[in-house]
Parts: C-alpha cells; structure tokens; sequence
C-alpha cells in the first residue's frame, strides 16, 4: 500500500480522474449504521463537488461496547481516497477494542504515521471523534483530534459542545491526546458534525459558521433524530443556495438516548430473540435506523 500510494503521489494532478476518486471513496461508505438497544442513530451526508474526504461509522463490540466515529481526511486526492479506505478498514478492525476510546485514535495516529513516512511532503492528516458507549458501566467516553465538532444535548435541554480537542492525526507523530466522559443517563442525543458545515458558503460568499451551526442544531433538538439532520440539510441548502456548490463534504450524526436504560435487554438477548423469530419466521427484522 505505501508503494502504491508513494507511486500515486507522483503523478501530475489532470491524471488522477475524479469520477475514479470518488469510486474509491463510495466503496468504503457503510451503506447502514446500526443502532444498539435504548438508541436512535441517524446519519445525513451531504456531498461536496470534489473529493470528499468525509467518513463515519457505528461498530458493536463484546461486553455491551458500541463505537461511533465521525472525521475526515485531508490530503492530496487520490493519495487522501486511499488513505481513507486504509482508515475505514482500521476503524472496522480495531474499535470497540478496549475500555478507552483513546486506543483507537492511537491506532490511526502510528497508521498515518507510517503512510506519511512515504508521502513526505505531501500529507495526508484526519480530524476524528471517536465515542465508546459503554452499556455494562452507563458511560460515554470520547476522544478527538482535528476539527470535528461534537454536542450533547442534556435532559436539562442544554446543547454543550464537547472540547477536548488535539490537533489533527497525521501532523506528528508525537500526538497528545485527551479523554473525557459522560453519563448516558445524563445525555438526551449526542450530536457532530464535521467542519464542512460551518465552512459552506453561500454564493456572496458567506459561510454557514459556528454560531449559526450551533443553533440550527439547538433549533432543531426536539424532532427525531431523522427529522432533525433532514432540516438541518435543508437549512445547509437554503444558505448555499441553487447557484453554489459546496467546497468540502457535510457529514451530519445523531444519537437518541433512552430516557431510561434499566430495563432495555442486553444486546446478546435481542440478537437470540432475533434468531428465534428468524427460525421460526423465515424472517429477521432490521434493528438499525438509518438515514443518509
């Protein structure tokens, strides 16, 4: 793989082909999310006219663990496609793997690391938030580097952002990072987008901003969540407008809490129920909700 992409990163840029860019990136999209018991996830994604660098995910682990990441990688075209299957692989190997979200982002730090090694000048760096639900102990743990832009939304109904941000993965391979935690039973949804929302730009050139990205999501806070990130996409395209066209991918994600978790069944005992009803049935209902 370093080979290849050492071999890439030297070819003159009207010989890398778009469309093909973007072949590599839909490859590794996750045509679902799947959500876990006392959870509603939902996932928008709006496109960019370039290489959209954008990624995201939902993995289930042992021990009633569930991971969630959201981030983006930056680099120079097909060099930054590929470098982004190389992440979603490692995203699928490696969370949940621990107890700690922290593990994952060190994982893709040394990969980057590594590629990087072979790519100097030119490279490739991702802006990541990983979040480890941890269903046995009712605790949310969270890390991230780079510019990915995570809420939660309290019981109280207060929209915080969660800050404890590093610099993005790939710059260097001496990476501080931090870990924070959450009670679940605390948290109404768990929010992030990627920066591409608060960088899309209306045709007088005008972006979208922080502020006003805080308070769509505020805004919209007591719809589903697939009805909340629809009117946020919507309000995305009222400010670009028809003439515009957005310049970096919008990665939009959601994550409904149950109120009350105590009495939600274990994941192994809805995956036996769905067995049964399967056997018995012939049939085997879809347990995730997914919009995107």
């Amino acid at each position: 793989m370093s080979q290849l992409l050492s071999e890439i990163s030297h070819t003159p840029a009207d010989e890398v082909k778009l469309d093909f860019v973007r072949q590599i990136q839909s490859t590794f999209g996750p045509e679902k999310c799947y959500a876990w018991p006392g959870a509603r996830v939902a996932v928008k994604r709006i496109a960019s006219v370039g290489f959209g660098g954008d990624f995201h995910a939902v993995t289930h682990g042992p021990n009633e663990q569930h991971s969630i990441v959201v981030g983006t990688v930056s680099g120079p075209g097909l060099v930054a496609a590929l470098a982004k299957a190389v992440i979603s692989g490692a995203i699928h190997k490696f969370s949940p793997a621990d107890r700690s979200p922290i593990g994952l982002l060190v994982s893709l730090s040394d990969l980057l690391g590594r590629l990087n090694a072979d790519l100097s000048p030119r490279a490739v760096t991702c802006s990541v938030f990983h979040g480890l639900i941890d269903c046995a102990k009712g605790t949310l743990g969270y890390c991230m580097a780079g510019r990915v832009r995570p809420y939660v939304r309290t019981r109280k109904g207060v929209l915080q952002e969660l800050s404890v941000e590093s610099p993005a993965l790939g710059r260097s391979t001496d990476v501080k990072l931090r870990v924070g935690s959450l009670k679940v039973n605390s948290i109404e949804r768990l929010l992030i987008h990627t920066e591409g929302l608060c960088e899309a730009c209306s045709a007088t050139g005008e972006s979208y901003g922080p502020t006003q990205s805080r308070q769509i999501l505020t805004d919209t806070a007591v719809l589903p969540v697939d009805r909340q990130l629809a009117a946020v996409v919507e309000a995305v395209h009222t400010h670009v407008g028809a003439i515009s066209t957005l310049t970096d991918d919008v990665t939009l994600f959601a994550a409904a809490f149950a109120e009350e978790t105590t009495n939600i069944p274990r994941v192994d005992a809805v995956n036996d129920l769905f067995k049964w009803y399967g056997e018995s049935s012939g049939f085997r209902p879809d347990s995730s909700v997914f919009l995107g």
